[in-house]
């Protein structure tokens, strides 16, 4: 997975709602793969 979070304008670090979103992603993944 190639995946880029855009960084918050007025603190450090990332959008935490795309990190949330994108581990979500990572979970259904890993579950699918494992289901095989």
């Amino acid at each position: 997975m190639d995946v880029r979070f855009q960084p918050t304008k007025f603190r450090e670090g990332y959008d935490q709602g795309q990190v949330d979103d994108f581990l979500d992603e990572v979970v259904v993944a890993l579950r699918q793969h494992g289901a095989r």
